[in-house]
């Protein structure tokens, strides 16, 4: 974490990965889905407290994601794309952080008119909205 313009470390996150999204959430980060260090393709997420400066699991998804992207709209966070093992994900979740204990859920896949087009998430804070690509 970069804070009083210097570089502090902090706990490791609880299973190293890459090809994952993350969003901001009321209290940290939430990263979601990806790869780890065997190429296994990960439907859990884990959840970067800032203030304890400390990473905790969090609700898994119903399928694995990897490349995915993930975007918080208000109080939820919305997931869609990449791939699993058995190839293109086409699938979206979405998860109310209002809600204790909440579940992600299946919402309808993308329709085979969107699949030909590039989905960009953005972050919306306030009014403005920031792409999200890589």
């Amino acid at each position: 974490v970069y804070t009083n313009g210097a570089w502090e470390s902090f706990s490791q996150m609880l299973t190293p990965r890459s090809a994952h999204a993350c969003v901001p959430t009321p209290d940290g980060l939430m990263v979601i889905g990806g790869m780890d260090d065997a190429d296994n393709y990960l439907n859990s997420t884990e959840v970067f407290n800032t203030t304890g400066m400390e990473w905790t699991p969090g609700k898994e998804l119903p399928t694995t994601v990897m490349g995915g992207q993930a975007i918080k709209y208000k109080q939820t966070v919305y997931v869609m794309g990449g791939g699993n093992a058995d190839g293109l994900n086409y699938a979206v979740f979405s998860l109310d952080l209002t809600v204790p204990d909440a579940e992600w859920v299946t919402l309808p896949d993308v329709s085979l008119e969107e699949k030909s087009r590039a989905v960009f998430p953005a972050q919306v804070v306030n009014t403005e909205s920031f792409p999200c690509n890589y």
